[in-house]
């Protein structure tokens, strides 16, 4: 999926990056709340009805419900202060 979103702010307080987008995917490392990273790409996943969204940062592939994304770094360490 093509994203305008270019920048990802995780709000979850600690979340698993993993190799693959899903629940499969191996841990390869680790994010905390108010990190930023640079949005890689997007991929839907759907497993019979149910369809999640996943979003692959620099580290990892993290479920979109763990981060906001924003379109550049400015607006999202704007964002990241409120979550202090």
């Amino acid at each position: 999926l093509a994203t305008v979103d270019s920048v990802a702010l995780v709000v979850d307080p600690y979340v698993s990056l993993r190799d693959q987008p899903g629940d499969t995917g191996i841990t390869v490392a680790h994010a905390r709340r108010g990190e930023i990273f640079v949005v890689q790409g997007k991929k839907i996943l759907l497993s019979g009805k149910v369809s999640s969204i996943w979003v692959h940062l620099e580290k990892g592939w993290i479920p979109e419900s763990a981060v906001r994304l924003y379109q550049n770094i400015e607006k999202a360490s704007l964002a990241a202060k409120s979550l202090e």
